[in-house]
């Protein structure tokens, strides 16, 4: 995959990072089939949505070995707000290498009643690095515990990206 404006190999979610814009609405029943791909374990954590932390939902405890995978069901409230949310991987131990390596998307609960915009645009932020090869390094045990910071800051997987913006357009 090109990320930063070079071949890179680094885990995505369906080839892309970030992965795909997740969109549902306040009731709604989002289901995520999560295929892992990868050497590691790995699961599914979703950010700020209001769903139940148990069993098949947003429950961290969830463990998806190299090669299986898990069907993830997340019912929102009827109420729930609308906004920009976000997805990622959250197995203890792996967590620093798989969303730094790009394993990451938005999900964007619909406001029921939408602001008229003649565009809307997601823009996800995220840094990397990359050594010459085009290899994203391992964490360190530092960075595992305390996080990690990128030598690139991305848009959308784009390294300083241009963009104009016009009237009636949103961006999230």
């Amino acid at each position: 995959m090109t990320l930063a404006g070079r071949d890179v190999r680094a885990p995505s979610y369906n080839g892309g990072v970030p992965g795909p814009t997740l969109r549902v609405r306040a009731g709604d029943t989002l289901s995520v089939s999560l295929r892992n791909g990868l050497a590691d374990p790995s699961n599914l954590h979703v950010h700020g949505l209001h769903v139940s932390s148990e069993n098949d939902s947003d429950n961290m405890f969830v463990t998806v070995a190299a090669g299986d995978s898990f069907d993830y069901q997340y019912d929102l409230p009827a109420n729930h707000p609308p906004g920009v949310y976000w997805y990622h991987p959250h197995h203890h131990g792996f967590v620093a290498d798989q969303v730094f390596g790009g394993l990451y998307g938005a999900i964007i609960v619909e406001d029921p009643d939408p602001i008229p915009a003649s565009r809307e645009r997601v823009l996800v932020v995220s840094d990397i690095t990359l050594d010459s090869t085009g290899t994203i390094p391992a964490a360190t045990a530092m960075e595992k515990m305390a996080g990690r910071e990128g030598d690139l800051v991305l848009v959308n997987g784009q390294l300083t990206p241009s963009m104009t913006a016009r009237p009636g357009e949103r961006e999230r």
